[in-house]
């Protein structure tokens, strides 16, 4: 069993499931749940959290929530003017954006507490968010890298259930 890893943890059923897996391989788990102004009002993840602290006696689980907002905000505007003109309107969206600043806060994170393993829950499915594609997820892997970190996710690969509906996979019930 390895010593650390981060995970970022929105608390819905994937990273639950990632939770899970590296349980059985790492012996202290930090579940980092970003937060920013647009997602100031979800629902908090304290219950899966506990769930995985009650399976899994021996792992220590510690649970961050990190505000991502002054980077957010720094990544939208500092020099929006100057990429419209250099990139035109091929600029990140929202979701893009949020997904960046987790990326690079976990760098932070990581770099901060001596952590050399990040994992996330994302699945292929959900590929027009701009973290799920296959090539975005390519360029967080390298930047990950190019720090000594290792990146990756246990349940990438996962079929999604034949009976679950797409609408399904787009709401995540934190509880």
């Amino acid at each position: 069993m390895s010593d650390k890893c981060v995970l970022l943890f929105s608390g819905g059923t994937d990273s639950f499931c990632s939770a899970a897996l590296l349980a059985e391989l790492f012996s202290e788990i930090h579940l980092v749940t970003y937060h920013e102004r647009a997602t100031a009002t979800s629902n908090i993840p304290g219950d899966n959290v506990k769930k995985l602290r009650q399976k899994f006696p021996q792992v220590k689980f510690l649970h961050f929530f990190i505000s991502t907002d002054r980077l957010i905000k720094n990544l939208s505007y500092e020099s929006y003017f100057k990429n419209i003109f250099k990139f035109g309107f091929y600029n990140l969206s929202t979701p893009g954006i949020s997904s960046l600043s987790w990326h690079l806060r976990t760098i932070m994170y990581c770099r901060e507490n001596q952590i050399s393993h990040v994992y996330d829950g994302m699945t292929k499915e959900l590929v027009h968010l701009p973290g799920h594609h296959p090539q975005i997820r390519m360029l967080f892997f390298n930047l990950y890298k190019e720090f000594g970190i290792r990146f990756s996710s246990p349940v990438i690969d996962w079929d999604v259930p034949p009976d679950q509906h797409y609408v399904d996979r787009l709401i995540v019930d934190r509880h």
